[in-house]
């Protein structure tokens, strides 16, 4: 039943950031320091934002497999004069591939660092 209401892209997006935290503060690692929400005037979104090295790795959470326009934010990035990396769109698939020049699906059953 949760798997099919109206929240459950919610609890699967929450589901997924818990999941990074907790692996990263299993690994001795602060999330504050790398893992960042971004939100605009516009209200544009990028679900969360790993970065590392001066790099920036854009992460987008959809439920399902094969979600409409997964990387659609991704370019609101750009305005920031940053190294933005090919990304990851964290969703229900069975294996890493790319799906265009600018992001990756990432199977959520091998989320991990």
């Amino acid at each position: 039943m949760l798997e099919n209401c109206a929240m459950s892209g919610a609890f699967f997006e929450t589901f997924v950031v818990s999941e990074m935290i907790k692996n990263a503060y299993a690994h001795n690692l602060d999330p504050h320091s790398f893992l960042f929400y971004y939100r605009d005037i516009d209200q544009k979104e990028v679900d969360l934002i790993y970065a590392e090295q001066g790099k920036i790795y854009p992460i987008e959470i959809k439920k399902g497999v094969a979600p409409n326009k997964p990387t659609k934010n991704s370019s609101v990035l750009k305005k920031y004069d940053q190294d933005i990396q090919p990304g990851l769109v964290i969703d229900t698939c069975d294996k890493i591939r790319p799906i265009n020049k600018e992001a990756w699906t990432y199977p959520v059953y091998i989320l991990g660092f």
